[in-house]
């Protein structure tokens, strides 16, 4: 391996407070969002414990000119070295606007150097807060992943925060290991929980795995939407998929005929729901071209509700019809 070039070995090494103080200065100025960015963003990778009460003194200082954006990078930078007074300030500090985002940042650096330190601010202080698990999850992924499932199968899935955690774990794994490491993971659960709590896990499942790949959102749907543990889902399904291809979602519901026909009607009333939303003349055009003898599947409900209160402002007859 060639040795390391004199300048190549300055461009990379840590800066000292004096020399940050002076870069951060210069780059301050910059008028251009993108830039500054860019450059802030390269500059505190060279950063080190020695220069972390600046980047403190940088983040908390209210009268900085530093905008949003620059802040949070800066807070990035500085939760590395300071994870606990990092997310302490975040959570109780952080402008409201971005409160949110800052808390899940100074988490996730936390839980990347110290995870059972993170948890436990978490258990005691942010409990209820979805910001931080979402930190925490992402953060204690990359640094013990063992530890990370244990808490996460440990979870209470009937509450908000668990099934976010969950979703959290599952969307990180996805991004991570493939769609097939997080499905055999839920389908090893289910083994040992009971349907209730398994339920819970598969609505969780679906709807990331569609997020990232409809194709498994779907042959998930398929191996469990009709078992015990399967109850919404197929809404799940729908609800996702529609976000990116209501015309294939709504196809996929005509043809689910072996279909639970209550659970078939929830995923019907979200995707074509989702879909009248986003672009209402499609979705309408897209009814109207139907065989009228679906108007009568109890099913089908959904979509000739929202029809007919689509037409009975300018086609009251077709409305009726309907």
């Amino acid at each position: 391996e060639p040795p390391t070039r004199p300048e190549t070995a300055r461009e990379n090494a840590s800066l000292g407070p004096d020399v940050l103080a002076d870069r951060l200065a210069k780059i301050r100025r910059s008028g251009d969002d993108i830039e500054r960015l860019g450059a802030l963003a390269a500059l505190v990778q060279r950063v080190d414990l020695r220069s972390s009460a600046l980047l403190r003194s940088e983040i908390v200082d209210r009268s900085s000119t530093w905008r949003p954006f620059d802040r949070l990078i800066l807070l990035a930078a500085w939760a590395r070295f300071s994870g606990e007074a990092a997310t302490r300030w975040a959570a109780l500090a952080a402008p409201k606007p971005y409160r949110a985002i800052a808390l899940e940042l100074a988490m996730a650096a936390w839980a990347r150097s110290q995870p059972e330190a993170a948890r436990a601010a978490f258990e005691r202080d942010h409990a209820g807060d979805t910001a931080a698990m979402a930190g925490l999850v992402a953060g204690w992924l990359e640094s013990d992943p063992k530890g990370l499932r244990a808490f996460i199968e440990g979870l209470d899935l009937s509450l908000d925060t668990g099934q976010h955690g969950v979703a959290v774990y599952v969307r990180r794994l996805i991004e991570r290991d493939g769609t097939a490491a997080a499905e055999a993971w839920a389908e090893g659960r289910s083994a040992v929980w009971n349907p209730r709590r398994t339920r819970h896990l598969y609505r969780q499942v679906a709807s990331e795995l569609t997020m990232a790949d409809p194709a498994a959102g779907v042959a998930f749907c398929e191996r469990h939407c009709e078992g015990e543990s399967g109850g919404a889902v197929r809404q799940m399904v729908s609800t996702r998929w529609s976000m990116r291809d209501p015309t294939a979602t709504m196809a996929w519901l005509l043809a689910a005929d072996d279909a639970d026909p209550d659970e078939r009607r929830y995923a019907v009333n979200a995707g074509y729901g989702n879909w009248m939303r986003a672009a209402p003349s499609a979705a309408l055009d897209w009814a109207l071209d139907q065989d009228p003898a679906l108007r009568e599947a109890s099913w089908f409900e959904p979509v000739v509700r929202r029809v007919a209160r689509a037409l009975e402002w300018n086609q009251a007859e077709e409305a009726l019809i309907w």
